[in-house]
């Protein structure tokens, strides 16, 4: 459930994962209980592997899918599994033994900023590479000139 393929290991290969689509996109092909289904089943796979003495409730992972879905619905299957991955590594630190909605939507609220930094970056450099192309563009059309 939560394998990725090799390739995707980074934010940056999440992004460029095309094989997976976003929480949103599949909420509109099937309907919004499947994918709180998915989530629902992903939170519990967390909780159980991480053996917590207090895990999450039914309820507060019902609650917790929900707001994964409104909030981060913009993030694709890859974005998912790299998150869950990371977490059950330790990579968000620890959870001195309980997992809580908060505790989980900061985890959410980290990632998409990273990942939306990730991108602004992107864009930033592809932007300056465009502008570095228009202008070597024109200065050989000027020296053509001459």
């Amino acid at each position: 459930m939560l394998s990725l393929p090799n390739s995707i290991k980074t934010i940056e290969d999440a992004i460029d994962d095309k094989t997976t689509g976003t929480l949103n996109s599949v909420k509109r092909e099937s309907d919004e209980n499947t994918i709180e289904a998915i989530l629902i089943g992903w939170l519990i796979h967390l909780n159980q592997l991480l053996d917590l003495k207090r895990p999450m409730t039914s309820l507060q992972i019902e609650i917790a899918s929900s707001m994964i879905l409104r909030d981060y619905g913009s993030l694709k299957f890859s974005d998912l599994s790299l998150l869950f991955n990371q977490i059950i590594k330790g990579e968000h630190g620890s959870f001195y033994e309980s997992l809580g909605i908060d505790k989980i939507m900061k985890i959410f609220r980290t990632y998409f900023d990273q990942r939306c930094e990730v991108g602004m970056n992107r864009s930033i450099s592809s932007n300056i590479e465009t502008k570095q192309g228009l202008a070597e563009v024109s200065t050989e059309r000027k020296s053509t000139k001459y």
